[in-house]
């Protein structure tokens, strides 16, 4: 992930603030067998974020530069609506690593985990762990 060349810390802070209290470090993976016989791997990673607040999320978005995508989730009978905000792969991978420093202890081992499952996971192409 390339940062836009002027994004100061105290924004990168920020960012980091805000995915402590919203936002999640996922990985996921899995493989299924296709009808074809073929194996199908997939091997995500990504950090993602929910709130109502439109502006928040596009801040966000703003900051790292336009990176992911922003989907909006529609009013429900109990729910307000929602802003989603997610960024995958290796750019979720970059940014981890960039706010790492922002998060809390829970928040560090938990970026440590995913991106240790992330590398580990086998899937095609596979990241090369090093």
């Amino acid at each position: 992930m390339t940062l836009p060349f002027s994004t100061p810390l105290e924004s990168l802070a920020w960012i980091a603030g805000w995915l402590e209290g919203e936002g999640a470090f996922i990985h996921h993976c899995s493989q299924r067998l296709q009808q074809n016989g073929r194996f199908y791997y997939s091997n995500q990673l990504v950090i993602k974020a929910n709130c109502v607040d439109r502006d928040t999320i596009e801040r966000a978005w703003s900051i790292l530069g336009n990176p992911g995508s922003i989907r909006i989730r529609p009013p429900g009978i109990n729910r307000q609506m929602q802003f989603e905000f997610s960024i995958n792969g290796w750019d979720a991978y970059a940014l981890m690593w960039k706010l790492y420093p922002w998060m809390s202890s829970r928040r560090q081992e938990k970026i440590v985990d995913v991106i240790d499952k992330w590398l580990q996971c086998k899937s095609l192409p596979h990241p090369v762990k090093g």
